[in-house]
């Protein structure tokens, strides 16, 4: 509907604009009209659920209303950006195969107590020089 909708962009906006977000529960379904989720040149991002329980037994029970926080859309952390992600689960599906959730061209990011699921393309992608240190981190 139009307010999750609305609840997206504005989680969007607040993923571009840096500094620290919190990462409500529920699903958000994202992206710039790109359909990409991109923290820029010097963004500095610090997303975090709140939350450092097993992610993927939270996704399970997300319908029970347990607080998952699962955002879809493909993620590029451009050259020059820096950050961490924390307790989301990060979902995307492509049709092509090639496009990763998650793509880290610079750093240092840190990834942690995440899952990721990817329909049809690789979970990450790493460019050379990128920096990324995970802790608790399932895919699939």
């Amino acid at each position: 509907g139009r307010r999750g909708e609305d609840a997206a962009a504005e989680l969007v906006e607040r993923i571009r604009a840096g500094g620290k977000v919190r990462l409500e529960a529920g699903d958000h379904f994202c992206g710039e009209d790109d359909g990409v989720i991109r923290v820029h040149e010097g963004g500095v991002l610090d997303a975090s659920s709140g939350n450092r329980r097993k992610i993927a037994a939270q996704a399970k029970d997300a319908e029970a209303g347990e607080g998952a926080v699962r955002i879809w859309g493909p993620w590029e952390l451009d050259a020059g950006s820096s950050g961490q992600i924390e307790g989301a689960t990060l979902c995307w599906e492509t049709k092509t195969g090639f496009t990763p959730t998650l793509r880290v061209s610079s750093g240092p990011w840190k990834i942690s107590s995440c899952d990721v699921i990817c329909g049809g393309g690789p979970a990450m992608e790493l460019a050379d020089g990128a920096s990324v240190a995970i802790f608790r981190l399932n895919t699939r």
